[in-house]
């Protein structure tokens, strides 16, 4: 999986958000704003990293149950895929 292209993340004040790239960025339900997990799995991702070594690498820097992030990982990938901020 990759990312899609058809957003750029742009940082707002203190929030990431995606933005699309076409004319979509007319309508505020088209923008993604991530929350400071969803921006750094964003960011692996973008990296080439996938899914397994995204919760390894996250397991280093957060004090949580592997089996809790792989979840959590799972989850917000899923909802890029749904929302086309990730091509499978």
């Amino acid at each position: 999986m990759k990312i899609s292209g058809k957003f750029i993340l742009k940082n707002v004040g203190n929030e990431s958000m995606l933005l699309p790239v076409n004319n979509d960025f007319m309508s505020v339900k088209n923008i993604i704003t991530l929350n400071e997990t969803s921006l750094e799995i964003y960011t692996l991702l973008k990296d080439g990293l996938n899914e397994e070594e995204i919760v390894e690498r996250m397991l280093k820097d957060y004090n949580v149950d592997k089996e809790v992030l792989k979840k959590d990982v799972s989850d917000v990938i899923e909802r890029f895929i749904s929302l086309g901020v990730l091509d499978v």
